[in-house]
């Protein structure tokens, strides 16, 4: 799926700005251990979904841009709620 795909892209070069290699590369490993999770929490809507996602990405690269950590945190905290709720929906 192009929208997964494009995910994953950003994603990566989110994660290949760190530093700390080991934790790059473990970060990646679970990535593509959940990439099965997270195809199946797209539901039948995608185009909403795809809306979402993309308003999500922008806030983060909003956060990146003004140096907002508190900010990326608390996006990365709902985002964690959200997903085990999807998947006990499917």
């Amino acid at each position: 799926h192009q929208g997964l795909d494009a995910v994953r892209t950003l994603s990566y070069s989110l994660f290949d700005r760190s530093p700390y290699e080991l934790l790059v590369r473990e970060t990646k490993r679970y990535w593509e251990l959940a990439a099965l999770y997270r195809a199946l929490s797209f539901g039948a809507n995608l185009a909403a979904e795809g809306e979402a996602m993309r308003r999500y990405y922008d806030m983060v690269l909003s956060c990146l841009s003004s140096g907002d950590r508190d900010g990326l945190i608390e996006l990365n905290s709902r985002q964690r709620i959200q997903v085990p709720q999807q998947i006990l929906r499917m």
